[in-house]
């Protein structure tokens, strides 16, 4: 419907019961687990029996302390809760989130939201230190193990503009995942010059560049070295 542009509204909690590995500390875990690693069951927060304490729902109104679920207000190492059968505090174990990569399309013109993806000549920036594997032409990657099987990492200098085989718009600082070496680059032979890149993670075809020697081009060509003063 329509809404109040300076309004805000309530809607329905979204209760998760595992908590993503970008949490700071567990701070934001709203589920429900209420024993700690131990085993022990949990004190309610609103309770000072057996154990008196001041980490009561109103002195702390914006960290979830309901009920007797394990939350972390005072940015413990990890949710815990008062016990009522063992030691006064104990951790407690809550499970991890299946992870999905996040991404954002290039160019940045639309709402970030989960991201499965899938090998593309777009360049898609999704994030540094992406939480799951990357496919073809997504960034950022520091080695070659953020991406998946058959691409890798290809680092990029700060002069050089281009992604082998991806288009769009990168982040200059960023490294992407490309084909690797046993795989054609992106395109066919031409008789229109192609700049690919330096040090290309793949096979060239015909006028195809840069390379720097016949190993860098695909079957049947060899690579052109051309002097500096010389434009044909």
């Amino acid at each position: 419907g329509t809404l109040y542009l300076d309004w805000d509204y309530c809607i329905e909690m979204v209760r998760l019961e595992c908590i993503s590995d970008l949490s700071q500390h567990q701070a934001d875990y709203r589920g429900t687990v209420s024993t700690t690693k131990a085993g022990n069951t949990c004190q309610r927060w609103d309770s000072q029996t057996p154990n008196s304490h001041l980490r009561t729902p109103q002195n702390y109104p914006y960290s979830g302390l309901e009920e007797n679920y394990c939350r972390n207000p005072d940015n413990e190492a990890g949710a815990w809760c008062y016990t009522i059968d063992g030691p006064r505090w104990e951790f407690c174990d809550i499970p991890a989130c299946p992870v999905t990569c996040k991404a954002t399309l290039s160019p940045v013109t639309v709402a970030q939201t989960d991201y499965i993806g899938e090998d593309s000549n777009q360049l898609v920036n999704v994030g540094t230190n992406p939480a799951c594997p990357l496919y073809k032409c997504q960034g950022n990657c520091d080695t070659d193990d953020d991406c998946r099987d058959g691409l890798i990492c290809y680092e990029r200098d700060d002069s050089d503009l281009n992604t082998p085989g991806c288009d769009g718009t990168l982040y200059l600082d960023w490294n992407y995942c490309v084909l690797s070496y046993n795989e054609k680059c992106i395109g066919e032979d031409s008789d229109q010059l192609v700049n690919v890149g330096r040090d290309p993670p793949c096979l060239l075809h015909n006028c195809q560049g840069d390379c720097d020697a016949d190993d860098d081009c695909g079957d049947g060509l060899i690579c052109y070295q051309r002097d500096s003063g010389e434009f044909g």
